[in-house]
């Protein structure tokens, strides 16, 4: 219940290089917390 009320953000950037090639990029933002606290928080684009 506390990190719901909180929330919690887990940013992640991989990338996979082979010989100095790109050949795969991830980039995710995930996020727990409740619809009302991620409301208050959000940035709207």
């Amino acid at each position: 219940d506390r990190i719901l009320d909180k929330g919690v953000v887990i940013d992640l950037w991989a990338r996979v290089s082979l010989v100095g090639i790109e050949l795969l990029a991830v980039e995710a933002r995930v996020v727990v917390a409740s619809v009302e606290t991620y409301l208050k928080y959000a940035e709207f684009r």
